[in-house]
């Protein structure tokens, strides 16, 4: 199967390690004193499999993503998609929400 995101949408797979993790139901103490129950909640991060060709620009111009395949990528919880294809879970986000990158270079 081939799966091409559209536009400025990019496919991550998840990192199995905080899937585990979220699953044991670590309990994190934040600032403001609230149990936290998983990772999830504090974000996601996975590596970056499939990456549309970018977002339109006013003019019509294709404005290119600038994640790579094989990068690691944070986001938040509430802000993708759940996909899931024969290999397992993705998730479908846009470049924008992306709140950091770890490159592969």
């Amino acid at each position: 199967m081939i799966f091409k995101p559209f536009a400025d949408r990019i496919l991550v797979k998840p990192d199995p390690a905080l899937e585990h993790a979220s699953q044991v139901g670590i309990l994190v103490a934040p600032r403001d004193g609230k149990i936290v129950e998983s990772q999830q909640q504090f974000g996601r991060r996975g590596t970056v499999v499939a990456v549309g060709p970018g977002k339109r620009g006013k003019r019509g111009n294709v404005l290119p993503n600038t994640v790579q395949v094989g990068d690691k990528v944070y986001w938040g919880e509430f802000i993708s998609q759940e996909v899931d294809l024969p290999d397992g879970k993705h998730f479908v986000i846009q470049e924008a929400d992306i709140t950091a990158v770890e490159s592969c270079q």
